[in-house]
């Protein structure tokens, strides 16, 4: 028997023939590739140093273009890459692109114009952008305000402007005034302005943003787009260059004077203009060849042969301006002139003509409506007259929404133009556009029922002003008539929103 209390003897290891030699070579191999592997991170600590050493002594990348720039106003990597194609147009290089980086603009409207204009300045690299509108994004707008978008409806524009803007470029500095431009907050916009972008449709605005600029010395590229044309210009860039009220010393007249809801707009056109509009303020930041300063571009997008037009404008007229005139005047005061008051708010001064004295007796504690019916007074019609009270205002004559959709006994008759009756219209109604009433007098009163002292003829246009003045035409001849107040505006809002709002 074997002992247990003593410890088991410890077997000899077997050992093959030879392992020694092969274990004694594995380690030379470890230690020789140890000493490569230190040599090898000496020797890239070494370059590190090296390369971090010769950047120390100079040999660095520069950028001779921005030599004049301060630090801070100087173009990132990023910015040099960005903008290369800029960069390599002779007479442009580098130095027109800083000047941009530098450069502060003041667009007022964001929409038509303002849209492409805005996203081409900042994606150009514009410094400071500012984007001026008091006004909220519509569904009506999409067709050529491209900078919104459809899930924006009901956004202030400026905020949606903005937030294209900055995902085109995260580079430029935007800012917005939800405000729109006016007396109390024009010269604060205006403050370290590079050039400013007039994309408005309102005259009162225009006049006002151009006086605002003449004060302060800041060149205007001012544009404009309805229907098929546009035109553009460069106002107060120099001084024998004329202001806005230079060339426009009254306002236009009514006839003269539309916007898209009114006239309509071909999407591409203020697309067209906008484009001009950015480009002419390129020009002007960095000093590239010639601007339409002192001259007019007019554009026809219809004209293949000549779709563009130059005309040379008159100078500025320091002596009858009343904005450019030395020593200033009211009107450079921008505070203070009543801009609403000189343009007649619509841009109109109030036709005499005998249905605007009809219009205007009749709403003035004149005879009883049924003084009229059976008699004509002779008067012609008159587009242009002033309607008595705001389209949506209950007053004498209208009917509202309510009675007009229980009410039997009318024959209505669809005053707007064409193309809006064309594309949408109540069920039944006549088709007499406002500025063709008078020629068709004869069809108006063919559907009369003359027995009938209940029948009665209701005039709708879009928002409830043409047919007031319809309305009131029709009654100098004799009939008995109406008129929707609000419009189809008001219809939709009230009674059907299928409907679709078309201005």
């Amino acid at each position: 028997a074997r002992d247990l209390t003593m410890a088991p003897k410890k077997k000899a290891p077997k050992t093959v023939p030879n392992q020694d030699a092969e274990l004694r070579a594995l380690k030379q191999e470890n230690e020789r590739l140890r000493a490569e592997m230190s040599a090898m991170r000496e020797a890239g600590q070494d370059g590190a140093a090296s390369q971090k050493r010769k950047r120390e002594d100079g040999l660095k990348w520069c950028s001779p273009g921005q030599d004049s720039l301060g630090l801070n106003d100087q173009l990132s990597t990023h910015e040099l890459e960005r903008y290369a194609r800029h960069m390599s147009l002779p007479g442009f290089g580098i130095e027109g692109q800083a000047k941009l980086k530098n450069a502060s603009v003041l667009i007022v409207g964001v929409g038509g114009l303002g849209s492409p204009a805005a996203l081409y300045l900042a994606a150009a690299g514009v410094g400071s952008i500012t984007l001026c509108d008091g006004d909220t994004v519509e569904v009506t707008n999409l067709q050529r305000q491209i900078i919104h978008a459809e899930n924006r409806v009901g956004v202030a524009k400026a905020q949606s402007g903005f937030w294209s803007c900055k995902a085109l470029n995260p580079c430029v500095n935007v800012k917005v005034e939800l405000r729109g431009f006016t007396k109390d907050n024009a010269f604060d916009l205006l403050q370290n302005q590079t050039v400013v972008l007039d994309c408005t449709d309102n005259v009162p605005t225009r006049y006002m943003l151009s006086d605002a600029c003449v004060a302060l010395t800041i060149p205007l590229v001012s544009a404009a787009a309805v229907g098929l044309e546009g035109q553009l210009t460069v106002y107060n860039l120099r001084e024998d260059t004329p202001c806005y009220r230079c060339v426009w010393p009254k306002p236009p007249a009514t006839g003269d004077c539309t916007n898209c809801a009114r006239g309509g707009v071909l999407g591409p056109v203020p697309g067209v203009m906008g484009i001009l509009q950015a480009l002419e303020a390129v020009k002007v930041i960095a000093g590239l060849g010639e601007t339409y300063a002192g001259r007019m571009l007019i554009f026809d997008a219809c004209s293949a042969a000549r779709p563009f037009t130059v005309m040379k404008l008159r100078e500025r007229d320091t002596d009858k301006c009343t904005a450019c005139r030395p020593f200033g005047s009211a009107y450079s005061d921008v505070t203070r002139f009543d801009y609403e008051k000189f343009t007649a708010g619509t841009c109109a001064v109030e036709p005499k003509s005998k249905l605007q004295e009809f219009i205007n007796k009749e709403h003035s504690g004149g005879p009883h409506k049924s003084s009229y019916v059976g008699t004509d007074c002779g008067i012609p019609m008159d587009t242009k007259a002033k309607p008595p009270c705001a389209g949506d205002s209950d007053q004498l004559y209208r009917m509202d929404t309510s009675v007009f959709s229980t009410y039997q006994k009318k024959t209505v008759i669809d005053v707007r133009p064409r193309h809006l009756s064309q594309t949408a219209m109540l069920e039944g109604a006549l088709q007499i556009p406002l500025s063709e009433m008078e020629e068709r007098f004869a069809e108006i009163k063919g559907h009369t029922k003359k027995n009938d002292k209940e029948w009665v003829i209701v005039c709708v246009c879009s928002r409830g002003n043409d047919s007031q003045l319809a309305a009131s035409w029709l009654r100098s001849k004799g009939l008995r008539t109406t008129d929707l107040i609000g419009g189809m505006a008001k219809w939709k809002k009230d009674c059907d929103p299928t409907f679709p709002r078309l201005v």
